[in-house]
């Protein structure tokens, strides 16, 4: 196992099969969302990770784009504010998928995600996510309308939070 440096275990990257990451995205929240050959081609630009329980998946401020499916373990999502406490904004089980802001705008990360639990991560980086709009336009397309959905649905919930906070 790598580590950081900084005392917590690192990522472990794995070689996985491309029938075999389509197993575990079609076991995702999107799993229902894509058929069993549109994940195939989806796998093909994937890899798995691995992360002990503790470990940091990536910080927030981090410049590495990718959406992470979570395919076994639990992750926590931490807001790091600058004058206040880290605060935990949501734990994610098996089937999560996060990350995704990062694949749209190329901005860093807005918060810090870690294990809670030994995870298991299939990572689609940026350059997978662009290559396949390129090369299957249909399917990038429906891919990005799955990361517009997921990513309306946490807005919804941030505004839902903010009039509870200020009402």
């Amino acid at each position: 196992m790598k580590s950081c440096g900084c005392g917590t275990p690192a990522r472990e990257r794995i070689a996985v099969s491309p029938e075999e990451a389509a197993g575990l995205c079609a076991g995702s929240s999107w799993g229902g969302g894509f058929s069993p050959e549109e994940w195939q081609a989806i796998a093909w630009r994937m890899h798995l990770e691995r992360v002990p329980s503790g470990g940091t998946v990536f910080r927030q401020g981090d410049a590495e784009a990718y959406l992470a499916i979570l395919a076994r373990g639990a992750v926590e999502v931490v807001g790091e504010a600058a004058l206040g406490q880290p605060r935990v904004l949501a734990i994610l089980d098996a089937g999560a998928v996060f990350g995704e802001l990062s694949l749209v705008d190329g901005e860093p990360r807005q918060a810090t995600v870690r294990a809670v639990e030994d995870a298991t991560l299939l990572v689609l980086p940026a350059e997978g996510f662009e290559r396949l709009v390129r090369e299957q336009t249909g399917l990038g397309v429906k891919l990005y309308a799955h990361v517009a959905r997921l990513i309306a649905a946490r807005l919804r919930q941030a505004d839902g939070l903010l009039v509870e906070y200020l009402g």
